[in-house]
């Protein structure tokens, strides 16, 4: 990274606006210029007496683990803003290194020697058209009501799950059905994982990427959502009790950053981080105290990664105001946009069957 001098108006802007939704969707669907100076853009639109702010960034600069971070840290400081505590606004500008993950780990000189990645490559996709030059950005939303994140919790605990397992069972099994591919086949969904869970004092590192994947897998369809939760319930304990889970590979990255020119690092990354074609990542919950804006509740929002070439169908998942909300950036046209639509729908009709 190099520093550039910058002016807040190459950042941050307020539009009053005649069309919130369309507004933000158009600011949202557009990329980041990786020539700029600055590599995030910020855009807050009013209207009527209600507001929404906007985000766009470089994937490199931080993971969503990293954004809510910043949002947390924007609503204290206009809190402290508003009651005239000016001298008192800060932001994290603590480390960004990797290897920050080990410090406070009992073997982290043992993790620090797990070069071997530990994915399962699964070469099945959605039936996506072939890429083009006319492709272009678009966002999928679908927000579920509180009555269906309570069964999900509900068959979470009847059948030995988390919330997560019961979401990423409606994706698989949605998949299994779009795909239509065998149901006896095993389809792997890479789950991203916080690898902030490894450092006690999270306030004290900067704005960063602490993500890796794990591979959340079943054997087959199963008869019913409850089977599918039960099955990869099961298969990803294994994982979770592993000591240096989403650790592995992370070694080797390294090693390819600082030892070798860009271009070959890339093909290093390609090795460590293997882009699957189906991939969920869980923000958790947005919103509640922790993020008022003054004693205003975030009331919706939606949140997602960078968007992907096909056939790569990246969801996120995560809950506002007692809503579940999931979302998918992708890079396609009009009939892809059906068949994220109709995955959209899949998942929904799965969770409704809880």
């Amino acid at each position: 990274w190099i520093i550039e001098d910058y002016s807040i108006d190459d950042v941050f802007t307020v539009i009053e606006s005649a069309d919130i939704e369309k507004d933000f969707y158009d600011f949202a669907v557009k990329s980041v210029d990786v020539k700029e100076n600055v590599q995030m853009k910020i855009t807050l639109f009013v209207k009527d007496g209600k507001c929404a702010i906007a985000f766009r960034w470089n994937h490199m600069v931080f993971d969503g683990g990293g954004f809510k971070q910043m949002i947390k840290d924007i609503t204290d400081n206009y809190h402290r803003f508003r009651i005239g505590k000016t001298d008192q606004i800060t932001f994290r500008t603590g480390t960004r290194k990797y290897n920050r993950v080990y410090e406070d780990m009992e073997h982290g000189d043992e993790a620090k020697k797990k070069y071997k990645k530990t994915f399962i490559k699964d070469s099945k996709a959605l039936p996506y058209t072939k890429k083009t030059k006319e492709d272009e950005i678009f966002l999928i939303k679908r927000t579920l009501p509180n009555d269906v994140l309570v069964k999900m919790k509900e068959a979470g605990k009847e059948c030995g799950g988390t919330l997560n397992d019961v979401f990423v069972s409606a994706y698989l099994r949605a998949c299994y059905r779009l795909m239509e591919c065998d149901r006896n086949d095993s389809v792997t969904i890479s789950c991203a994982m916080d690898l902030r869970r490894y450092i006690k004092d999270v306030d004290s590192i900067g704005y960063t990427n602490h993500t890796n994947f794990m591979p959340c897998t079943v054997s087959k369809m199963g008869d019913s959502i409850r089977d599918t939760i039960k099955e990869l319930s099961e298969n990803t304990k294994a994982l979770k009790a592993d000591e240096f889970n989403g650790l592995h590979g992370l070694p080797l990255l390294n090693i390819g950053y600082n030892t070798m020119i860009y271009l070959q690092a890339e093909i290093v990354v390609k090795m460590v981080y293997y882009n699957a074609n189906l991939q969920v990542t869980n923000m958790g919950v947005i919103g509640g105290e922790r993020y008022q804006f003054d004693g205003h509740d975030i009331t919706d929002a939606y949140l997602g990664g960078s968007a992907k070439y096909k056939p790569t169908s990246a969801v996120c998942v995560y809950t506002v105001a007692d809503k579940l909300i999931y979302t998918q950036p992708l890079k396609g046209n009009e009939k892809d946009r059906e068949v994220s639509e109709k995955l959209f729908d899949l998942i929904e009709e799965e969770l409704r069957s809880l």
